[in-house]
């Protein structure tokens, strides 16, 4: 990939969660697996729980920007997870190890 090229990603088809992952820079680059430099936003999007909003409300809450929420939402703060660089580094190499063995047994 080239700089500024766009990743769009669709998690969760139902909720419709849309990412973009931006290359911000490339450099030369002794491993075969891409790496985490920098992310936005703190925690990671949860199954089912209503969409970006809800989300929303829910990180709002746990920032301490407002001081409740609905019996609904409530029921979810306990799925609500901090975005950990470190694993997602760790699965993002395992997965390409296992995609690069993978394909290479297949030719």
């Amino acid at each position: 990939m080239k700089k500024y090229d766009k990743i769009s990603y669709e998690y969760d088809f139902g909720d419709s969660w849309q990412f973009t992952i931006e290359v911000k820079k490339t450099v030369d680059y002794d491993k075969n697996y891409p790496t985490i430099k920098r992310y936005k936003g703190d925690y990671c999007p949860i199954d089912d729980v209503g969409g970006t909003w809800n989300l929303m409300e829910l990180t709002a809450y746990k920032r301490g920007e407002i001081d409740s929420l609905s019996d609904y939402l409530m029921e979810w703060l306990d799925y609500l997870e901090e975005f950990d660089q470190e694993e997602t580094q760790e699965l993002l190499k395992e997965y390409c190890s296992y995609e690069r063995v993978n394909n290479e047994s297949k030719m």
